[in-house]
C-alpha cells in the first residue's frame, strides 16, 4: 500500500508478493516491483526505511 501511495508511476510496475518462511519460524514478506527505474523506486525505499522497514534496491543493467 505504501508503494502505491508513493508514486503514480507504479501503475506500470509488475508487483510480485511472496511469503518467505525462515528457519526460526518467523515470516518475511517480500515484494518485487519490476519495470521501474532507480529514480522511481528510490523514493519508495526511502519512505519504507523511514518507517523502520528494510528495502533493497536492485537495478538490472
Amino acid at each position: 500500500a505504501l508503494a502505491r501511495q508513493s508514486s503514480g508511476g507504479l501503475a506500470s510496475a509488475v508487483n510480485r508478493i511472496e511469503l518467505i518462511p525462515t528457519t526460526n519460524g518467523r515470516q518475511i514478506w517480500r515484494t518485487r516491483l519490476a519495470g521501474l527505474s532507480a529514480t522511481q523506486t528510490g523514493p519508495i525505499c526511502s519512505q519504507l526505511r523511514q518507517q523502520g522497514l528494510s528495502c533493497i534496491l536492485v537495478v538490472n543493467q
